[in-house]
């Protein structure tokens, strides 16, 4: 009896499946413009010409993310370039089973924030700041650097900045 059931309903679920496939196949692919990647490492162009340079980008941690997405080696990368590895990164993680890290605007990429950073450049970028709102952000970022470096020892500061601390590398300013 079950077995006749399955055979009845069984054109029904293929349809059913092919269908849905169909569907899925007319949707267009996800747009990676404003996910995490992008914003985040866009924060870094410095003088907001669309073109991120590898001096730009004073985040260590993300410059192997700025060599793949440099397959053209120009030196520099797009949103786009950065788009299309977010696309590429999220298919394989998909592929692997594992949920995908570059979906959507948002911090929660990078690692932990650069102890006495201020505001980061994702976060700049994300509140769409004034020119003179960045302008005081930068002299109070200047004023607090200061501060941290009358209150800790040389030896300290270099270690606070030094690679090998936990997040890696130097500040991102």
């Amino acid at each position: 009896m079950k077995r006749a059931l399955l055979l009845l309903f069984l054109p029904a679920i293929a349809g059913l499946l092919g269908a849905a496939s169909a569907v899925a196949a007319d949707q267009p692919a996800q747009d990676y413009s404003k996910s995490r990647l992008v914003v985040r490492m866009m924060a870094f162009d410095a003088n907001h010409d669309g073109k991120l340079t590898r001096d730009e980008l004073t985040d260590a941690r993300l410059h192997r993310l700025f060599e793949q997405a440099d397959v053209e080696h120009k030196g520099y990368v797009t949103a786009d370039d950065l788009a299309k590895l977010a696309a590429k990164l999220d298919a394989e993680t998909a592929d692997n089973g594992r949920q995908d890290r570059f979906d959507g605007p948002g911090p929660g990429f990078g690692g932990p924030p650069t102890p006495g950073q201020i505001i980061p450049p994702w976060a700049r970028e994300r509140l769409k700041l004034t020119t003179e709102q960045s302008a005081q952000i930068d002299d109070l970022q200047k004023q607090v650097d200061r501060r941290l470096a009358s209150i800790l020892t040389e030896g300290q500061m270099k270690q606070l900045h030094s690679p090998g601390r936990p997040g890696g590398g130097p500040p991102s300013r």
